[in-house]
């Protein structure tokens, strides 16, 4: 059982993209098209976002560091919130998934 769940944790820390978590995302004016804004991960790191209710994707690089309201854990810019379909709301959950 114990090696079941160590190989499980294992390669789910191995497979990153195939790993989706939910978060809490805003948009604000960005220069860069597909640049996201994020306070944790690393400059680089390669992002598909998905809204579940619009049914849309996205691709962004983060490139930046924010948001800085408490709640948030993604910036994108204004570009990608209109592709994604949430300029009107402002503020949406977004299922997102590390790719390469």
């Amino acid at each position: 059982m114990w090696r079941t769940l160590v190989f499980a944790v294992a390669l789910a820390a191995a497979t990153p993209a195939l790993c989706a978590q939910r978060m809490v995302t805003s948009y604000y004016n960005s220069r860069g098209p597909h640049i996201a804004a994020s306070r944790t991960l690393p400059f680089g790191t390669r992002l598909s976002l998905y809204n579940p209710h619009t049914k849309r994707h996205a691709q962004v690089i983060i490139h930046d560091r924010g948001p800085f309201i408490r709640g948030r854990l993604l910036d994108v810019p204004r570009q990608v919130a209109a592709q994604l379909g949430f300029i009107t709301q402002g503020v949406v959950t977004l299922v997102v998934r590390r790719t390469r």
